[in-house]
């Protein structure tokens, strides 16, 4: 009966430390990203460098760290109720915090400028938190 009681806890343990593992993000750092692929920020052997589509983003006065962007593209709705979104040109999605509401109509093409809250808890759970600063129609 001992013998049992030790056998069931060894294989426990080592079904525990197998989901550890499996859980484990071993590529960061290591030039992959963490979904396992190579980093998407960096260029194969050989290549060149593309030049970025849209003014670089620049660190926004009084706030250390973030970095405000200036954005074009298609509003729409989030999943949840009161969550704005906007799809960039370049196809990244924002989650719109703040600005005007008036503005922020579905289907309606936007100028968005704004600075990036990466950190900022939020219901939406979808799209990049952006704090707006100025936003303003375009055709």
């Amino acid at each position: 009966m001992r013998q049992t009681t030790v056998l069931r806890t060894l294989t426990g343990l080592l079904l525990a430390v197998a989901l550890l593992a499996a859980c484990a993000d071993t590529g960061a750092g290591d030039g992959e990203a963490a979904g396992g692929g190579p980093d998407p920020t960096t260029t194969a052997p050989g290549t060149a460098p593309t030049a970025p589509t849209t003014p670089p983003p620049t660190t926004a006065p009084g706030s250390p760290g973030k970095t405000q962007i200036t954005a074009t593209g298609t509003l729409r709705d989030g999943v949840e109720p009161g969550c704005v979104l906007l799809r960039s040109e370049q196809g990244t999605v924002y989650l719109l915090v703040g600005g005007d509401r008036g503005k922020l109509t579905a289907g309606g093409r936007v100028q968005v400028t704004g600075v990036l809250s990466p950190d900022l808890l939020s219901i939406c759970q979808e799209g990049q938190p952006l704090l707006v600063s100025s936003i303003k129609p375009v055709p």
